[in-house]
């Protein structure tokens, strides 16, 4: 039996079949692709006449224009605009529970191309990967899965923090191989893909945030 549900960017999916949106994960594939090609071309031309490329404008339905990179672009194709009714409207994101997303704790970037980030630990489970529609988006991060790579948990009924791997790549702590649910601990390290964290708890004994604190969280 099919369930049918609505991801967060309006599409709607078959929940038995998959279980992140298959439109946002091609969505994200071919955003990759782009930024990969970006290098090699750093310039993008809009060629139309009458459009004012100063100002933030609608396209009109009626009109064509050239989208190309650089001078020249043998592979520069025409876009066309859409009507208003048509057109999507800019939606706010919001957490679904009551209260304010209250931070547990950090994973800090010690090696590879997140050295010297940090990336915040929500209460409950927070799924890591490339995609911008994880918990925890690692996007520059080589070897990571979109979608699902591994995901870190607090507990707060037990005040503690969990790594579990999910349908990513290897993911080790420690340098151990994650096979199920780990406890993690201050200064432990996680590594995924290039990338290197050490984990820092800020919920721990005797330190907690109240109930109705937590997003999320009943």
């Amino acid at each position: 039996m099919s369930m049918i549900v609505k991801c967060v960017n309006g599409h709607f999916y078959d929940a038995e079949k998959s279980k992140e949106c298959p439109y946002c994960i091609r969505q994200e594939e071919k955003r990759e692709v782009i930024i990969r090609e970006l290098p090699e071309h750093p310039e993008i031309r809009i060629r139309d006449e009458g459009l004012d490329e100063g100002r933030t404008m609608a396209m009109p339905a009626d009109r064509e224009v050239f989208l190309q990179y650089g001078a020249t672009d043998p592979g520069a194709g025409r876009v066309r605009g859409i009507s208003a009714a048509e057109d999507g409207v800019t939606q706010g994101i919001f957490c679904k529970a009551r209260g304010t997303a209250y931070v547990t704790g950090w994973l800090v970037g010690t090696g590879g191309p997140v050295k010297g980030r940090d990336y915040r630990i929500m209460s409950g489970k927070n799924w890591i990967g490339r995609s911008y529609n994880m918990d925890i988006c690692i996007a520059e991060g080589a070897g990571i899965a979109a979608v699902n790579q591994c995901a870190v948990v607090y507990d707060r009924r037990g005040n503690q923090f969990f790594v579990m791997q999910g349908a990513g790549t290897i993911t080790y702590l420690n340098g151990g191989l994650v096979k199920k649910p780990e406890v993690l601990k201050l200064g432990d390290e996680i590594k995924m893909g290039n990338c290197t964290f050490e984990f820092v708890p800020f919920c721990r004994e005797g330190h907690v945030w109240e109930v109705e604190d937590l997003c999320g969280e009943s």
